[in-house]
């Protein structure tokens, strides 16, 4: 058993299969876990929310956070490749089917926002069933090739179905 010693670790962790390596949040920033080395990233995580994902269509990590930015960072160097304040936060799933990232919305104005994977611009925001309902966990079925939430203060699931031109 190995342990590391990350001060204020939460939830938000993944696996970067490019290099091999295991990206958890502290309470500060966002460190690299790596040949059992642990690594400052340099990313704040002074956020109350953070989400993290590793993006395989474009090889970089994408994090929304509470305040309302979307980001890429390459992870060939850990910089950013690019932050967009998007006026909402949530937790992030990657659409295989068509590339997009989509974002759950903490927020309560009930949207679920897309994301284009490449630059971080929003494309679109659907409004989900219901009364301003906030979205939390969000995952992609790929079987049905759509995108589903949790809306709690509804007692509700969401799936949200993704046509590409004329599919």
């Amino acid at each position: 058993e190995t342990s590391y010693n990350i001060t204020g670790a939460t939830g938000s962790m993944f696996y970067d299969p490019i290099n091999e390596s295991i990206y958890v949040f502290g309470s500060d920033e966002l460190y690299k876990i790596d040949n059992d080395n642990v690594a400052n990233t340099g990313i704040s995580a002074t956020n109350s929310f953070n989400d993290i994902i590793f993006n395989a269509l474009t090889s970089e990590i994408n994090i929304s956070n509470s305040s309302s930015s979307f980001i890429g960072i390459d992870l060939d160097d850990n910089l950013v490749s690019y932050e967009r304040y998007i006026n909402n936060y949530g937790y992030i799933a990657l659409n295989q089917f068509d590339g997009d990232v989509y974002i759950s919305s903490l927020l309560l104005d009930g949207n679920i926002i897309i994301i284009n994977p490449v630059n971080g611009t929003p494309i679109k925001s659907i409004i989900l069933d219901g009364i301003n309902p906030r979205s939390t966990k969000i995952i992609y079925n790929p079987e049905r090739k759509s995108i589903w939430t949790i809306q709690p203060d509804i007692n509700s699931i969401s799936e949200v179905e993704v046509t590409i031109n004329s599919e």
